[in-house]
């Protein structure tokens, strides 16, 4: 449930993430899908992504997902630039070697044709223009092999590569900064009902809750125990959407078993039912667990 007052802070914050990932996120899905859907694709995990944030008592996994989804398309797209550099960079070096092979290859060959052409004139006269080109061929295939070997090999410069990382890390800080405004404008502002119409602030989480009954009208000890479920159960209910975590959760980190919690939760429906309740000791022990107490009110006191 959305907070009625929702801080200019917390607007500004998902409103600059949406703007940020939707300006990526349309020219990603776009170049992906086509103008037409492009849009709509992008959009629609946007969407998704904050509604999900924002219910995500038993939906935190989708949310996860949604959000990685949804960055996946901004963060590709700042990275093009980074992606087709590294791919041309790759194609320049694979063609460099292969340059270096041939040429190689051809230096081979014109030094056995300058040899035949040496050992030939020895015997008779009329190569030395074959013997003056083969020398010429091979001295500009050394030379350009000489170029090729000491070529740079080219690469992906740090600078162009430390600017795409920035921004990638930015869109993912804002991106995280909306996630955190979305989970404390969602947080419930919860109260706990103490008279018909009234709602007592919220305590905080460290401070225990009580339930005051009148020494003069107090209940058996029955209905004790079943004031005492419900307010565990009400300071449950409101410790869970505080934290963002299950009851079961909840009862793994206490050493609680889950079946009990759920006992103690549900006392007072159960009870009403005539089906099986939760025992004194353990209503106690959930209510010791969550820091809470019914306090006697001496009798007189208003």
């Amino acid at each position: 449930m959305i907070n009625a007052r929702i801080p200019f802070r917390h607007m500004l914050a998902i409103l600059v993430a949406t703007l940020l990932t939707q300006w990526h996120g349309i020219k990603f899905w776009s170049g992906l899908v086509g103008t037409e859907t492009g849009w709509a694709w992008s959009l629609a995990l946007e969407g998704a992504a904050l509604w999900l944030w924002a219910h995500r008592e038993r939906r935190r996994v989708f949310a996860v997902i949604a959000s990685g989804l949804l960055l996946a398309g901004p963060l590709f797209h700042i990275a093009e630039p980074l992606i087709v550099a590294a791919e041309t960079a790759e194609t320049a070096s694979r063609n460099r070697a292969q340059s270096i092979e041939i040429t190689r290859a051809e230096i081979e060959t014109l030094e056995a044709a300058l040899a035949r052409s040496l050992a030939n004139s020895a015997a008779r006269l009329g190569w030395l223009g074959d013997i003056q080109a083969s020398k010429a061929e091979l001295s500009t295939a050394r030379a350009r092999l000489r170029d090729l070997v000491s070529a740079q090999a080219p690469s992906v410069g740090f600078w162009a590569a430390a600017r795409v990382i920035m921004q990638a890390l930015a869109l993912v800080i804002v991106w995280l900064v909306s996630v955190m405004a979305i989970i404390e404008i969602t947080k419930p502002s919860a109260g706990v009902s103490t008279q018909a119409g009234n709602t007592a602030p919220a305590r905080p989480a460290a401070a225990k809750s009580a339930i005051t009954v009148s020494k003069s009208a107090r209940p058996p000890e029955a209905d004790e125990l079943v004031a005492l479920a419900e307010l565990s159960s009400r300071a449950l209910d409101a410790l869970l959407a505080n934290k963002g975590i299950t009851q079961g959760e909840w009862s793994e980190q206490k050493g609680l078993s889950p079946k009990n919690v759920s006992l103690v939760k549900n006392h007072a429906q159960r009870k009403a039912e005539g089906k099986e309740v939760a025992s004194e000791a353990t209503i106690r022990r959930v209510a010791a667990a969550l820091g809470v107490s019914v306090v006697n009110k001496p009798e007189g006191d208003q």
